[in-house]
């Protein structure tokens, strides 16, 4: 940036005062940008991805691909925002893009000339181009490639009721989670101490100890304490309740208890989400207060994101079950080589 700025003037590294204006410069553009809450929050978005595709645990290599030196012999090409390689070998790159819908059935729209000019760049390195949209109104992560868009005259469009079933999400690791039910975290009194319930349904008491429960049992593995309280704090919660238990006339322990509506009461397990979703509140905690944009970097290592869940793991008390959503036409085929577009 210096050196750029430098050259402009026709000055050199040598001169000093001219370190002075550069700083200056800077500071008014910093300044100027922090009064703009769009660009801000496009910058935290975009920071929130790479973060997230790390988090999900299947990529090996990350790679800002939009910065630095740029020598191209085509002005019609233009770079996307990350350019990834998973473990599995798939390599691809990534343009991210947010939308805040106003209205739900308001669709996103890339004008033709850009999204063309990005597909133009991975066509020349002879990889797959997909679009990470982030649906700001419902806090959930698509991965499409251009061609799954409706084409007009000037421009690309995706409604949002389309995009999930073109969704590629699970090249990064991507799943839908179920947990056996219930969930919680429980509280047991110290019986050494007073813990009996009065008769205006006051109750003093001491607690003893707290253990995670799941479906009735205790949780003793510490792995599997890392993913009940990693669910129990960014699942897909409606509600939450705090049920006891009472015998003769004592308050024996009492849980705070993830709520949901369970459609379907006869199966073993309930959904709680999305990694990606999960993923996606951890960080805006860590970003975000009362709406306002607090960082754009959680200033953390991407591994302190979310819970990477080995693939052979089953679990002893919390087993979880993994849904791979795969999309009508998938980027890759089965090996690691593009699909044809």
């Amino acid at each position: 940036m210096l050196d750029h700025f430098l050259q402009t003037r026709g000055l050199s590294l040598s001169d000093v005062a001219s370190h002075d204006d550069f700083v200056k410069q800077l500071s008014a553009a910093v300044r100027t940008h922090r009064k703009n809450p769009a660009l801000i929050h496009g910058f935290r978005i975009q920071t929130m991805f790479a973060y997230l595709a790390a988090a999900l645990g299947s990529c090996k290599i990350i790679i800002e691909e939009d910065c630095g030196e740029f020598f191209v012999t085509s002005p019609d090409f233009k770079r996307p925002d990350f350019r990834i390689l998973t473990d599995e070998g798939k390599e691809f790159f990534i343009e991210v893009k947010n939308f805040n819908q106003t209205d739900p059935r308001e669709p996103f729209i890339l004008k033709s000339d850009y999204a063309e000019s990005l597909q133009d760049y991975a066509n020349a390195f002879k990889k797959p181009l997909l679009f990470a949209i982030f649906w700001t109104r419902w806090q959930m992560w698509t991965l499409v490639s251009l061609d799954c868009f409706s084409k007009g005259d000037r421009t690309y469009s995706m409604e949002f009721l389309s995009a999930p079933k073109h969704d590629q999400m699970a090249i990064l690791g991507d799943c839908l989670i179920g947990i056996p039910k219930p969930l919680a975290l429980r509280f047991y009194t110290d019986p050494q101490k007073p813990r009996k319930l009065e008769a205006n349904t006051h109750v003093r008491f001491t607690i003893g100890r707290c253990v995670f429960v799941c479906a009735g049992k205790e949780i003793t593995d510490d792995f599997e304490k890392r993913l009940a309280m990693f669910f129990l704090l960014y699942g897909t919660w409606e509600d939450v309740e705090q049920p006891g238990h009472v015998e003769n006339g004592e308050v024996i322990w009492f849980e705070i208890q993830g709520m949901k509506q369970d459609s379907n009461p006869g199966q073993n397990f309930m959904l709680v989400g999305r990694l990606s979703e999960m993923i996606t509140r951890q960080f805006n905690s860590m970003t975000v207060e009362k709406g306002k944009v607090l960082r754009i970097d959680p200033q953390v290592q991407p591994d302190k994101l979310g819970v990477i869940i080995p693939k052979d793991f089953k679990g002893d008390v919390l087993g979880i079950w993994r849904f791979m959503l795969q999309p009508e036409r998938p980027v890759f085929d089965g090996g690691g080589s593009a699909a044809v577009q």
